[in-house]
C-alpha cells in the first residue's frame, strides 16, 4: 500500500508538472485545477481561524494543498501592534495545519486572491463573511462579493460567522 501511495504520489507530480508546462507554452492563464489546490484568505479577524479550520477540512477531503494567503493592502500598514499579533497568530494557526503560507501585497484583495489561484492552480478558495456594514454588503462591495465576482473559474465558498465549532 505504501509503494502504491508513492506511485501514484510521483505520478501525480509529474502529470502537475507536465500540465503546468503545457499551461505556459500554450498561454492559458485560467485555472485548471488538475490538484484542486484549496486557497484560504487569512486576515486579523476574530473568526478567521474558524475560516482556516473549514478550509482545512476541505483539502483533506480533496486531499490536497492548503494555501493561506494574507494580502497586504496600503490601509494595512497603518494596522497597529494588536492586529499585527493576530495575524501573526492566525498565519501560525494556518501552517500548524500544514498550510503554506503567501504573503502579497496589492491594493484589491479579491483580485490578488485571483491571481494567486491562478497562479498556483488552485479551484477553491475560502474566505470569511463580509464583516463591513449592511450597505457594502448590499452593494457588493465586500472582499467576497468581489471575489465571488472575478473567480470565474475557481469555487468560492464563504464561512459562515457565528460561534465557535
Amino acid at each position: 500500500n505504501a509503494l502504491r501511495e508513492l506511485a501514484l504520489r510521483k505520478v501525480a507530480t509529474t502529470v502537475e508538472q507536465d500540465l503546468e508546462e503545457y499551461m505556459r507554452d500554450h498561454a492559458i492563464e485560467a485555472a485548471w485545477p488538475a490538484a484542486d489546490r484549496v486557497i484560504v484568505a487569512v486576515d486579523d479577524g476574530a473568526d478567521a481561524q474558524r475560516v482556516i479550520r473549514r478550509a482545512w477540512r476541505l483539502a483533506s477531503h480533496l486531499q490536497t494543498d492548503l494555501i493561506a494567503a494574507f494580502i497586504e493592502t496600503p490601509a494595512w500598514a497603518g494596522s497597529g501592534p494588536e492586529a499585527r499579533g493576530r495575524l501573526e497568530e492566525n498565519l501560525r494557526f494556518a501552517s500548524d495545519l500544514g498550510a503554506v503560507i503567501h504573503r502579497l501585497q496589492g491594493s484589491d484583495v479579491a483580485k490578488e486572491l485571483v491571481k494567486l489561484s491562478h497562479d498556483k492552480n488552485a479551484g477553491s478558495s475560502v474566505a470569511g463573511r463580509p464583516r463591513g456594514g449592511l450597505i457594502q454588503r448590499l452593494s457588493g462591495r465586500s472582499v467576497v462579493d468581489r471575489l465571488v465576482r472575478e473567480a470565474k473559474d475557481v469555487d468560492v465558498y464563504m464561512v459562515a460567522s457565528g460561534d465557535e465549532e
